[in-house]
């Protein structure tokens, strides 16, 4: 046994190490990536601000999130790349939705498994997700056809003049793609801060019946579903303030500024991220409350054994074995197993 527990020590210090130094190589190459196009005259200095932000927030996370906060920046690395890998496949012309599921699909498994591991929430945050940007993905398709805000709007016209419009892309699935891909982190958000609430719960009350920990993190939701939808709601002032003064400063009327298609496609946008926080609730909560009573079930009927703790403790890195501690809490905790 503390050769095991030796073992999975090792493994954790070797996995910290390897992800401390892909942060650290990641910012090193957008300083080398920096420093070559510095030489090139007439490239701006924009790019030192980025490097500089980057490094703050690594090493702010490093402090305050410690090992937790290492890995939050090295899925965010990763993200980053699925997207960018996203837009070049796009670019080539393959199917924009296809691609765009397939990315947010990998974002949310890096998203959830990289920071709060194998764990019981974990697995019912990310068949949450999958499961409401299914239901919505149907949704939002109708409403990428019927709004028809798809393409550029005539106040972009003056700017996009010179360049040809023939790039071989359907703009109405690129929408659409964009519209899904905006509120895939709010969902992800919204189900893991419900699924780890409601697994605190859990371990405080084993006995609850499964309707009683539904009821609980619906309750526990409401608080989440105000906050989430004025943090979109804010997102979206600050982040389009200056199109507002915009078309303020074209003499445009209320009617005229909420019937533009720059306007009316963010502002469907984040409807569709505020009606998507709004349906993960009580998809989490349900799925939250099947995966956890389901595994306690498991745990009393697999006997608790002291072989099936050794497993668990080889397959969950993040749990640490001590041999007084009641073995049948800990394989309630914790498991990869789910049936």
């Amino acid at each position: 046994m503390k050769q095991n527990h030796r073992k999975i020590f090792n493994n954790r210090k070797k996995g910290r190490r390897s992800r401390d130094s892909t942060c650290i190589t990641f910012l090193f190459s957008l300083w080398i990536i920096q420093f070559s196009l510095a030489q090139q005259p007439g490239v701006s200095k924009q790019m030192n601000v980025i490097i500089i932000l980057a490094l703050i927030l690594f090493i702010l996370m490093k402090l305050i999130g410690k090992e937790k906060g290492t890995k939050a920046f090295f899925s965010l690395i990763i993200n980053f790349l699925i997207i960018f890998t996203a837009i070049m496949l796009i670019a080539h012309n393959l199917n924009p939705i296809t691609i765009t599921i397939l990315a947010c699909i990998l974002i949310s498994y890096v998203s959830l498994f990289t920071i709060n591991g194998k764990h019981p929430k974990t697995y019912a945050a990310f068949w949450s997700t999958l499961l409401t940007l299914a239901v919505l993905f149907f949704f939002i398709y109708f409403i990428g056809y019927a709004a028809r805000i798809q393409g550029f709007s005539e106040e972009e016209f003056e700017e996009i003049s010179l360049y040809s419009l023939y790039i071989g892309t359907n703009f109405t699935k690129l929408i659409i793609s964009t519209i899904i891909m905006s509120l895939i982190g709010a969902i992800i958000d919204t189900a893991i801060s419900i699924s780890s609430s409601m697994n605190e719960v859990f371990l405080h009350n084993p006995s609850i019946t499964r309707r009683k920990l539904f009821e609980s993190g619906l309750n526990i939701s409401r608080d989440i579903l105000g906050t989430t939808t004025n943090t979109l709601y804010f997102a979206f002032v600050g982040g389009y303030m200056a199109l507002i003064l915009w078309l303020k400063d074209l003499h445009y009327s209320f009617g005229t500024i909420i019937n533009s298609k720059v306007f009316c496609s963010e502002i469907i946008s984040i409807l569709c991220s505020s009606l998507g926080v709004t349906l993960i609730i009580p998809i989490t909560a349900g799925i939250t409350s099947y995966i956890l009573l389901s595994k306690k079930q498991y745990a009393v009927a697999d006997g608790n054994s002291s072989e099936n703790l050794e497993h668990l403790s080889d397959s969950s890195p993040d749990l640490a074995i001590d041999s007084n501690l009641d073995t049948n809490k800990i394989d309630i905790i914790k498991g990869d197993d789910i049936p």
